[in-house]
């Protein structure tokens, strides 16, 4: 569900204003970030192959993104 939503995203609505200046980290980065790294901090101890593939999924996906954002 979370891979689909970030490859099917329209980055252009993503974009609202280049020229900010702001240096804050952009929304969807951010809540990339804390939902990984929730993901890892609660399964630690679980060593489960399954969250591995779909956590490297959702970082492909996300990366994938952020290059569509930078054009």
């Amino acid at each position: 569900m979370h891979v689909e939503s970030v490859r099917n995203v329209d980055e252009h609505t993503l974009v609202s204003d280049r020229g900010s200046g702001g240096l804050h980290p952009h929304y969807v980065t951010r809540r990339y970030a804390e939902f990984a790294t929730s993901m890892t901090i609660l399964n630690a101890d679980y060593g489960d192959g399954q969250l591995e593939q779909n956590m490297q999924r959702l970082r492909t996906a996300m990366d994938e993104l952020l290059r569509r954002m930078m054009r």
